[in-house]
């Protein structure tokens, strides 16, 4: 399917609830699964008490440095009328330093705290698994007690109404097989309504395994006749043929004498007569188309 994905938890916890069912329709945003939470909770609480703790030593580192700065001015003060010793003043203005150092610290260590709640409640919210997109569900594997995991694939979701048919090439195939090239896409399961679309896109690079491509139809799917994972017949039409009149070689006459070849022509004495029928056209992947002859 078109916007084919998968999903998965990025959180480690046994499945709580299941909330949809393979073939369900949801919407990009609605809850899939949900996970146990209470270990997380947990820890958020921790966290924003250490939050909370940070918070109150940057209001002391705050003070203590106010503190500090009223000291040198009064010393400050004093010292311009002789009035106090220059070591004090000294003595204040490192414990001015110590202060300003500590007051980072503490800030710091609150912007510490802060991103650790932020990452625990990022993570509570990712116990409730939801859908990226909006499409079908399918390939369930998530039951209510089984422990769920980054590894663990939950559901494919995907847009059924535009699939996407891939073809490999081959490296000579690549010399005429272009974008934009008719497609006509068979299955046992419509063999007499073929599917027609385009090439709508080939990959410029070959795997060094095969060396082939990858070439990617887009077809509308609104009936859904194409279920994804399943394997048709794709016929590329690379070539075209002309739609000339088919004559059988006793009817071309050559002159005996001038040399020229043509063929007689009746006149019309009121006959009926049956245009002559084109051979259909016929691609096949791979293949030349047949062409007529004048």
């Amino acid at each position: 399917a078109k916007n084919q994905i998968e999903v998965y938890p990025r959180v480690s916890a046994p499945i709580e609830e299941v909330y949809v069912q393979s073939g369900d329709e949801v919407a990009e945003g609605e809850p899939l699964v949900k996970l146990r939470d209470v270990e997380l909770k947990e820890r958020l609480r921790q966290v924003e008490a250490n939050l909370r703790i940070s918070e109150a030593r940057l209001k002391q580192a705050e003070a203590a440095l106010n503190e500090v700065e009223s000291r040198i001015r009064r010393e400050r003060v004093l010292a311009e009328r002789n009035l106090s010793s220059e070591l004090e003043l000294e003595t204040l203005e490192a414990q001015l330093i110590s202060a300003e150092a500590n007051l980072e610290l503490t800030k710091a260590q609150v912007e510490q705290a802060q991103a650790s709640v932020e990452e625990q409640r990022s993570l509570l919210d990712q116990t409730v698994v939801r859908a990226a997109i909006t499409g079908t569900v399918g390939q369930r594997n998530a039951e209510v007690g089984m422990q769920a995991g980054p590894a663990t694939r939950l559901f494919v979701l995907g847009d059924l109404d535009e699939g996407i048919v891939t073809v490999y090439l081959t490296e000579k195939m690549m010399g005429y097989i272009r974008e934009g090239m008719t497609a006509r896409i068979m299955s046992d399961m419509f063999p007499d309504a073929p599917i027609l679309a385009e090439v709508t896109r080939i990959s410029p690079f070959l795997r060094g395994s095969s060396f082939s491509t990858a070439a990617e139809i887009e077809v509308p799917n609104a009936d859904q006749r194409l279920i994804p994972g399943m394997f048709v017949t794709v016929d590329i039409l690379y070539g075209e043929s002309e739609q000339a009149t088919l004559l059988p070689l006793s009817a071309i006459y050559q002159h005996p004498r001038t040399g020229i070849t043509g063929v007689y022509m009746a006149p019309d004495f009121g006959l009926e007569v049956e245009p002559a029928q084109a051979e259909e056209d016929a691609g096949a992947e791979g293949g030349e188309l047949p062409s007529a002859t004048d």
